[in-house]
């Protein structure tokens, strides 16, 4: 009988199942070659990350959703430990993204704007000062 979503998630489990799009777009980023993708010309890589976070968020909610009722404390557990560690997995993935993308390219990348973007694509939408 399969188990229903969210029996016996660990929170390496959670991170894999919920931020696998930015564990991705971290190793696209940091690959010579790959990070293309992340060219100052409109790269297939800017329209992507904007997808990132909210994917993350839909597979959490569904994921808590879809669990039965004595699976809650545990699975809440997971995703507190896997959302703090998509934090600090994304801030150093986008340094990491933001060298290799200049080293490559020339193409300066502030880091942490970057990291906003893993982390939470919205900002930049309110954020008057990122386009001008």
């Amino acid at each position: 009988m399969p188990e229903a979503a969210g029996d016996h998630i660990t929170p390496l489990g959670m991170f894999l199942r919920a931020h696998w799009l930015g564990i991705l777009m971290v190793a696209v980023g940091a690959l010579p070659g790959f990070n293309h993708l992340y060219s100052g010309h409109g790269g297939l890589a800017w329209f992507i990350l904007f997808a990132v976070f909210p994917l993350a968020a839909c597979t959490y909610a569904a994921t808590y959703w879809l669990a039965p009722q004595a699976a809650l404390p545990a699975l809440r557990y997971s995703m507190k430990r896997s959302l703090l560690a998509y934090a600090l997995f994304s801030l150093s993935g986008s340094f990491l993204v933001s060298f290799s993308v200049q080293a490559s390219y020339g193409l300066q990348i502030a880091p942490l704007q970057l990291w906003g973007m893993f982390f939470f694509p919205i900002n930049f939408v309110l954020d008057p000062s990122v386009f001008g």
